[in-house]
């Protein structure tokens, strides 16, 4: 049950039609002026005192993105503007009913810009609920995957939804959330969990593993620990992957996030990451830097390699 609200039939026709019409003027009118004037339009729709009404009915239209993607857009700006108008007893319902039209979008296959804003949207609620006094949603990150894969969520859709997750954490103002940074350290065996079981599967699309390997290289960017149970198991699959070539390039960035940015840059992981890394290099690396200089020019894989070594 949502506690957003419903419109009337022609509000939200009316709207949806200033929708379609605004984005195809925009893309198709070469007048900055008139370009101007259907994005002021835009900006009065999703301003409106009726835009929570319109989130559902724009996310759920079947048929054009650009009114999907303005539902998305809504509930971001809303969120950012307006959460402190709405009453505290429905920030729980608003959370779940978006965790749900979230949930539908995937299953509807919406396109990723749609996904992506809503991923957004529910870590800004999140990020509002753990400054709250006190802190609500301390397992942000570990109940929304939860609620995210009993609708059926694929390991694409979690995996980028960790991925802008953990982002937009990074990205949120330093020392001022620690129950934020609680949340997202408490949700680290999920993603492990995720990242070996894909990348590891013989079954697993190649797109899943380079979003497994993004999503990685986004949690090192978080700070993953140097402790056993975090990204120390995670180095023998990547190195055991670097025989992949579609993957080589991926892995071997992640690789130098960890040489660079993690708990074992600067040497610390020598035992771990440094002494296994030149054994695969002497082993079978070799045979990349061989078949450049066969063919006389640098390519991609062995520029990686490079920058690896």
């Amino acid at each position: 049950m949502t506690v957003l609200p419903t419109l009337a039939p022609d509000v939200v026709l009316q709207s949806t039609m200033l929708v379609l019409r605004a984005t195809t003027l925009i893309s198709e009118a070469s007048d900055p002026a008139e370009q101007q004037q259907r994005q002021e339009e835009l900006e009065r729709v999703v301003n409106s005192p009726d835009a929570w009404g319109l989130i559902t009915p724009f996310l759920e239209y079947d048929s054009d993105p650009n009114v999907q993607f303005y539902g998305a857009h809504i509930l971001g700006v809303k969120i950012a503007r307006a959460w402190n108008t709405l009453d505290t007893s429905i920030h729980f319902p608003l959370r779940d009913s978006i965790l749900e039209l979230t949930g539908r979008a995937i299953a509807l296959q919406r396109p990723k810009m749609v996904l992506r804003r809503l991923y957004i949207a529910i870590t800004a609620i999140a990020l509002k609920l753990t400054t709250a006094s006190p802190p609500q949603w301390s397992d942000f990150l570990t109940s929304s995957l939860l609620a995210l894969q009993s609708q059926g969520a694929n390991k694409e859709a979690l995996l980028e939804f960790m991925t802008i997750a953990v982002e937009e954490v990074h990205r949120a103002p330093k020392g001022s959330n620690n129950h934020i940074a609680d949340a997202v350290n408490a949700a680290i065996p999920s993603f492990m969990d995720t990242f070996t079981s894909t990348v590891l599967s013989s079954t697993s699309k190649e797109t899943e593993n380079l979003l497994a390997l993004k999503c990685l290289q986004s949690w090192i960017g978080w700070g993953l620990s140097g402790k056993e149970s975090d990204i120390t198991t995670v180095v023998p699959t990547l190195i055991s992957i670097l025989s992949t070539p579609p993957l080589f390039i991926a892995t071997s960035d992640a690789l130098q996030d960890i040489l660079i940015a993690s708990a074992m840059a600067d040497g610390a992981g020598i035992k771990t990451i440094t002494e296994p890394l030149l054994d695969w290099i002497f082993v079978t690396g070799r045979t990349i830097a061989d078949s450049a200089v066969v063919e006389g020019t640098p390519n991609p894989i062995s520029s990686s390699l490079c920058r690896l070594l």
